[in-house]
């Protein structure tokens, strides 16, 4: 698991994250970070470099320190966010998701702790920078020994066989776009064990918040659809937020947009619409940084045998 360290460097604040295990860094994953180098856009986190620590000799990657915080972060904080605060923050992630999709490569680490806020002068919504471009799991490990990740995060397909795509980065996507409409944490009053994962390969979903307009829970559905070949691509969800936020700029009266503003004056007539200020109970389990998982298997004769073992 990555430890964050700050340091300054030229008055310019940088973070560096630990790769733990990784004195025996493999070449794969050399040429992984020179190819993320290749990944430059304004909506991801610039990779500054990489430097070992002479010590233990693990190695760590430089970027630069967002003094705003993580999504998650941002969310705790922000608790009754406008709609169009909210579909810029997706926008804005899905749109370097995007260019990442567009060269060739799969993140498989997207969860709110890679996404970082961030802000300019000539515009009053926040919005993401995306970070740790599949950079983040432990640099001497498959994909073969098991899923990496923040498990609610992590596609059906992922937990089984641990097969990787675009399409397991989308299924990422819609379980952001839950956390996006609701501020919370997915299954926060589970662990996140292999029994929640085994729910999650069966068909468990999270409940949507009663306030989400029905254009979006449409395209978040989509995004997390068992089936990875009827998700849609970043490319699809990049314009269809795009047209959202067009519309909700420019008055266009269109039916997706009065969704959006009938949800937004719930909201205000609440002051603070109740699902996303109450206080939700955490799991002790229910971590909040990447991990490895060991595999799950999802046999059904084994699932039915482990489960007579509670009766």
């Amino acid at each position: 698991m990555p430890e964050e360290v700050f340091e300054f460097y030229e008055s310019n604040q940088v973070a560096l994250k630990k790769l733990k295990n990784s004195q025996e860094i493999s070449s794969e994953f050399l040429k992984e970070l020179i190819a993320n180098f290749q990944c430059r856009d304004k909506y991801i986190l610039p990779i500054l470099g990489i430097t070992q620590d002479l010590m233990t000799k693990e190695y760590a990657i430089v970027l630069r320190h967002m003094k705003n915080g993580n999504l998650k972060e941002f969310l705790d904080q922000n608790k009754s966010l406008s709609w169009i605060e909210r579909l810029w923050l997706l926008n804005s992630f899905i749109s370097g998701l995007k260019v990442i999709h567009n060269k060739g490569f799969v993140h498989r680490d997207i969860h709110p702790g890679n996404l970082i806020i961030t802000e300019i002068h000539d515009n009053k919504y926040k919005f993401i920078r995306l970070g740790d471009l599949g950079l983040c799991k432990l640099a001497n490990e498959t994909s073969s020994s098991g899923a990496y990740g923040v498990l609610p995060y992590i596609a059906p397909e992922v937990l089984n066989k641990h097969q990787y795509s675009q399409a397991s980065d989308i299924y990422s996507v819609g379980i952001i776009m839950w956390v996006i409409s609701t501020g919370k944490r997915p299954f926060a009053n589970r662990a996140y064990n292999a029994e929640l994962a085994g729910d999650i390969f069966n068909g468990l979903q999270l409940k949507i918040n009663n306030n989400t307009p029905k254009c979006y829970i449409e395209l978040m559905e989509k995004c997390w659809h068992k089936d990875p070949s009827e998700r849609p691509s970043a490319e699809m969800i990049y314009n269809k937020s795009e047209n959202w936020i067009g519309d909700l700029l420019y008055d266009d009266k269109t039916e997706d947009s009065l969704m959006f503003l009938n949800a937004n004056q719930k909201i205000h007539d609440l002051n603070e619409n109740e699902d996303l200020s109450s206080a939700e109970i955490t799991h002790s389990e229910a971590y909040i940084t990447s991990k490895l998982l060991p595999s799950v298997d999802f046999n059904i004769n084994n699932l039915v045998a482990r489960l007579k073992l509670f009766e």
